[in-house]
């Protein structure tokens, strides 16, 4: 199973994940870390790893996921990233998350690349508008 870790200011992160639960059930091996106002990206970053700390296996198969890039949950995670060799992607979104939980590869864990190439296509089709949507189908 591939563990993902959602890492956003305030309870984004949190909400993500409720609504992806709301949506599709409970999942094993998916947490929130929020930033908050108080914390340094000091303090940040040791909170992240506590996080981290609490997942079984290792950063082959664990995913971080990210608000913001160069946000302080970004540069934390590119911390991570280079220093143990962390998956991660930007600019999460519902879709990104849902697709990414909802997928075999979640379970498997088979490849983590074919996972983030997954997540990053739904996070992008996702966005959308609404308003040319709804003109182009009118015409």
């Amino acid at each position: 199973m591939v563990n993902v870790a959602v890492l956003t200011h305030g309870q984004y992160g949190q909400g993500l994940i409720n609504a992806v639960e709301m949506i599709s059930g409970r999942k094993e091996g998916l947490i929130a870390v929020p930033l908050w106002p108080d914390d340094t990206p000091e303090t940040y970053l040791e909170k992240t790893r506590i996080a981290l700390a609490g997942f079984k296996g290792t950063p082959d198969n664990t995913l971080l996921l990210v608000d913001l890039f160069g946000g302080t949950p970004g540069n934390v995670a590119a911390r991570l990233v280079y220093e143990q060799g962390f998956r991660c992607l930007t600019g999460a979104n519902l879709p990104m998350l849902l697709e990414i939980m909802s997928s075999d590869l979640y379970v498997s864990c088979s490849d983590l690349d074919d996972l983030c190439h997954l997540g990053l296509q739904a996070g992008m089709a996702g966005l959308r508008d609404l308003n040319a949507t709804i003109r182009q189908r009118g015409d």
